[in-house]
Order: structure tokens, then sequence, then C-alpha cells
């Protein structure tokens, strides 16, 4: 994770904002420089903690630039910020050559309390990433609570981290919006990114749920004139398969919504008027849905186990 650099000298600038005069710790990113506080990140981050105490031994001392490292001033070229002094003002230099400073920034941001950084949809992959790697726990504690709190305005993303991150709360929470509409999520860009356990699983719910709604015993008779009751029947159980690739929620509303064209002559119908036929269907149609769903309204909620879980 640390390296030194091999050559004396490099075109290097400090950081707009950690760049502090009496900081004690130079973390070099790139070409950046910050200029930070050891007991701030000591505080903030276990890996810091251990890089910073005495039992660490610094790369340095057993590399063969080591002594010209100590001695060199930095050249920081024709930058305003010139007058910066050696980096041998600071008792701890760490190298970070696989990281871009604009996430170490974006770190120190939320790290760092006055002002304290916030935790957004565009930064909070990068966020869980550092923190998880340089173990920063009061970071994670604030990620975890922005996805328990905001997971429904971003339900991918949320599940992509929850699994990552083994966040068990919102995995289960953001999988049942995720196998509700499955076909739809599977074209996102990064839906392969998902681990294959929580795929698979994704896959085997979504076809369970299919299978229960397949299963669903409907009269065979809606006690309508006799045509409509068949019409009625058959459009029931085409209804899923018709559907089976579309969201959960829309297939229950498909069925909560369902309508009858009776195709017998006018003159020929069991009731006064198509209409009151209809309502005939409807009437039967709300009194089976209550007592399949309890309501005349079902939503993905009335399907048993459609979520997901962490192992």
């Amino acid at each position: 994770m640390e390296h030194v650099r091999a050559s004396g000298k490099e075109d290097m600038e400090a950081h707009e904002e950690y760049y502090f005069d009496d900081g004690d710790v130079a973390v070099i990113v790139e070409q950046t420089v910050f200029r930070v506080h050891s007991v701030i990140l000591k505080l903030a981050s276990g890996f810091f903690k251990a890089r910073l105490s005495g039992s660490w031994q610094n790369p340095v001392e057993n590399n063969a630039n080591a002594a010209t490292m100590a001695a060199t001033s930095l050249d920081f070229g024709d930058n305003p910020a010139s007058a910066l002094p050696t980096l041998q003002e600071c008792p701890h230099q760490i190298y970070l050559d696989d990281e871009t400073s604009d996430d170490i920034a974006l770190l120190l941001s939320v790290i760092y309390p006055n002002p304290r950084g916030v935790v957004s949809w565009e930064s909070v992959a990068t966020l869980m990433r550092l923190s998880d790697k340089y173990l920063v726990d009061v970071v994670s504690r604030d990620i975890r609570r922005f996805l328990e709190t905001r997971w429904s305005e971003n339900v991918f993303q949320s599940m992509l981290l929850a699994d990552r991150f083994l966040i068990a709360d919102v995995y289960r929470k953001a999988s049942t919006h995720i196998v509700d509409d499955l076909h739809r999520y599977a074209e996102e860009a990064g839906f392969r990114e998902l681990s294959a356990p929580t795929l698979y699983k994704l896959y085997e719910c979504r076809l369970r749920a299919i299978e229960y709604l397949l299963a669903i015993p409907y009269p065979a008779y809606f006690d309508v004139c006799e045509q409509c009751s068949v019409t009625a029947a058959a459009r029931m159980l085409r209804l899923v398969p018709n559907n089976s690739k579309k969201s959960i929620t829309v297939i229950l509303e498909a069925m909560a919504n369902a309508v009858i064209t009776c195709s017998r002559p006018t003159g020929k119908l069991p009731y006064s008027n198509l209409d009151e036929c209809k309502m005939k269907f409807r009437s039967k149609l709300r009194g089976f849905l209550e007592e399949r769903f309890g309501t005349a309204t079902p939503t993905n909620e009335c399907i048993p186990n459609l979520f997901i879980e962490l192992e």
C-alpha cells in the first residue's frame, strides 16, 4: 500500500484544503501532498492508528533511496506554494500509490470535523470502499445510517453496496424491489457486479413468486353468464404467463383491474345490459381477491417471502 518514490525530486503541490502548517503527517497521493494531523487520523482510522504507531516499520527505512529522500527538498516548480517546507519537517510520510487525490480528499472531508463532509449518492460508494479499507468506523456508521434511511431513493445502488459490505437490513429491504421487477433491474449496467450467491437467490425468489401466482386456484366459474364465466376464468389463467417478465406489482394490478367483454349478442345477455354483467364479474373478482390476499387491491407485500437474506 505504501511505496517510496524512486526518484529524488518530483513536481508536487499542496492540497488546497488539507494542508495545515501544524500538520505532522504528510500523505502523498499522486502529485498531491496532504499535510494533516496524526491525532485526527488515529482517532478516525484503525489503519492510520496502526500506521502511525511506534510498532509500524516504515518502508523508507529499508529503501535504498531513503537517505536521498530524507535529505531532498521537493521541487514544487513554479507553483505558488514553492515555499512549502521539506517533507523532513513531518515526522510521518505516507505514500498511497493505489489511490487518487480526489478520493483521499473525500475521505478527509468526512474525517475532519470542521466542516464535516456529507454522504451523498455521488460519494457513498467511494466512501464505503475507503472506510472499509482504512477502517474508518465513524464513516462506516454514517454510511450505514445513510443507506438505512434512504435506500428506497436508489434501490439498485443500495442493494449493490449492501451485498458488497454485508448490510443485512438494507439488503433485505432492497431485495424485495429487485425481485419485484427483476427483469428491469437485470438490464442495469452493474447488475452482474452483484455476488453470484445474491444473483442466484434473486432469480430463485422471483421464480417462487411467479409459481405462487400461477398456483392461485382461480374459480372456474365467476357466477356471471356462462360465456362470461368461461372467458373470465381463461383470462385470469393467462394473466400471469402473459406478464411473467413484468413486475409483480404490475401483475397484481392487472389482476385487480381485470375486465371482461361478453361476446353474446346484446339481446341474449342474462342481465339487462353488458355493464351489469361486467359489474357482476367485478364484484365476484373483488370477493375472490379479498379471500385470497386479504384485500381487493393486492400489492407485492401480499406475496409471501418476497425478499432474500444475507447468509
